[in-house]
């Protein structure tokens, strides 16, 4: 059962995604069917996995190995949660079935033995999950669209950074991949999709684009990394990220002390944590980016609920220009 895994990883998400499209009218239904499949993915993940689980589809190889079994069950896990959480607090018509099929090219990106090929699926699943972030807003799609074109952008530096790699030319792949890496960090200077999304998304929503979505990235990132063997300490191109780091940490707190409400507030908080990924990057391993993404997953899941309840009492908007005085009252 143990090599019927990656096969399992791509169909069930596929089939829960079709049954919450075909529910989706209802609400809290959606919600609890996604958490069921997500749980049920999860639990079999766990029940099953006995090790390298191997299959080859189309030509291609997919493995879902040791080191990627714990991040895909937290993916599993979290999404679950998310979805038990809409059921009760709404965070779109399509979030749950976009959510389940977006799973599929997700899970490939990490388990396609071609980094070309991961990178293209990962490109699919954020097309995918254009859908999901939006959520009924139909009116504003600028921040959606800056997403999107971000990975549009990182995307070919990866695939290229991959051909370098196999010619050997090693600092010209580092280069190239660190620098993709930074767009999809949301680095210095390619911070500017990050703030807008937070500023105009459902609450929970971020959760799933800086938490799930990032942990995958940042598995993909370091796993390119490792398999060339590229020492991160030694690289001309490192400076340049941890400058973009820090550049990034310094004009969150900038956002963070002209914040005039609760969400800019949110999203300066939540582009320091960013910069202290772009840095993971060269001064951390894969283990230690991973848990600061799923800390920031954790973070965002709690802040979502938090903005729900601030959304339901009208004052997630309240300006801070408005407490000035207030503590002279008392």
């Amino acid at each position: 059962m143990n090599d019927l895994l990656p096969l399992v990883v791509l169909v069930g998400p596929l089939v829960g995604g079709v049954a919450a499209l075909a529910l989706v009218r209802w609400s809290r239904v959606v919600g609890l069917t996604g958490t069921a499949v997500a749980g049920l993915l999860w639990l079999l993940l766990q029940i099953w996995f006995g090790g390298n689980a191997f299959i080859t589809l189309w030509g291609y190889d997919l493995i879902l190995t040791e080191d990627f079994h714990p991040i895909l069950t937290t993916v599993y896990a979290g999404a679950g949660l998310l979805f038990f959480i809409t059921a009760w607090l709404p965070q779109g018509i399509y979030f749950v079935p976009a959510t389940l099929f977006a799973l599929v090219p997700l899970a490939l990106t990490d388990m396609v033995q071609s980094v070309s090929f991961g990178a293209f699926a990962l490109l699919v699943a954020i097309c995918v999950l254009m859908v999901a972030i939006q959520g009924d807003s139909a009116g504003d799609v600028k921040a959606t669209l800056r997403y999107l074109i971000m990975f549009v952008l990182a995307i070919p530096l990866f695939i290229v950074a991959d051909w370098f790699a196999g010619h050997n030319q090693l600092i010209s792949a580092e280069q190239l991949f660190l620098l993709g890496a930074l767009v999809l960090s949301a680095g210095f200077p390619f911070y500017i999709w990050a703030r807008p999304l937070v500023l105009t998304s459902p609450p929970l929503n971020l959760a799933l684009v800086f938490g799930l979505v990032q942990l995958v990235v940042v598995y993909f990132e370091f796993s390119f990394l490792q398999m060339n063997m590229i020492t991160q300490s030694n690289l001309p191109f490192t400076q340049v990220v941890q400058w973009s780091g820090c550049v990034t940490i310094l004009i969150a707190i900038v956002i963070v002390v002209l914040a005039a409400d609760w969400r800019q507030l949110w999203a300066g908080l939540l582009l320091v944590d960013m910069g202290l990924s772009v840095l993971a990057l060269v001064v951390a391993d894969r283990e230690t980016a991973v848990a600061l993404t799923t800390t920031r997953f954790v973070s965002l899941t709690l802040g979502g609920l938090g903005f729900a309840f601030l959304t339901q009492s009208g004052i997630v908007h309240f300006p801070f220009a408005k407490l000035m005085g207030k503590g002279r009252q008392y």
